[in-house]
């Protein structure tokens, strides 16, 4: 349902709640300066951080780690200083260490009158898809056939260096 502004209408504060809670997917909310007002329980689960303990914080102050892209990091932030969405997968790490990939999603969380008041972040682990796809390309660098990709139309996509070496080719 829709308010005559055009913005969604909100869902019964319970309703709202029950969906938020129950979702396997990381809900964090943030105030205007990033800083964490609300988060479900998957994010805990996921995280291993409990709303105390990040509440008032910056989420990638607790989880974002030296081998997080620092472009990643920088496209966020920017996003966020200017009340844009925007859409990456990140590398962070939980409380006890372990390293988690993350689809994550931004969007501001405005006003009536248009204004930032906080952000939305939605978060799915896709730390399972990253790592088969990891093992995938390390198997195809490493073969010792040479293996060569086609799309749809029979263009060749890509190579492995033991095909580009039989071929004679480089990778461009």
């Amino acid at each position: 349902m829709m308010t005559p502004s055009g913005r969604p209408s909100e869902p019964p504060a319970c309703l709202a709640d029950l969906i938020a809670t129950g979702m396997n997917q990381s809900i964090i909310l943030t105030d205007a300066n990033g800083l964490v007002t609300w988060a479900n329980p998957a994010f805990t689960a996921l995280s291993g951080y409990s709303l105390e303990e990040v509440n008032g914080r910056k989420p990638g102050d607790l989880m974002q780690c030296p081998e997080t892209d620092r472009k990643t990091i920088a496209e966020l932030s920017l996003a966020i200083r200017s009340g844009k969405p925007i859409s990456r997968t990140i590398l962070n790490r939980s409380k006890k260490g372990r390293y988690y990939w993350l689809e994550m999603e931004i969007r501001p969380i405005l006003t009536d009158a248009d204004e930032i008041e906080g952000f939305l972040s939605l978060q799915v682990d896709v730390t399972e898809r990253i790592n088969t796809h990891n093992r995938q390309r390390a198997i195809f660098e490493s073969a010792i056939a040479g293996i060569v990709i086609h799309d749809e139309a029979g263009d060749v996509i890509d190579a492995n260096p033991e095909a580009l070496s039989l071929l004679g080719l480089t990778r461009d």
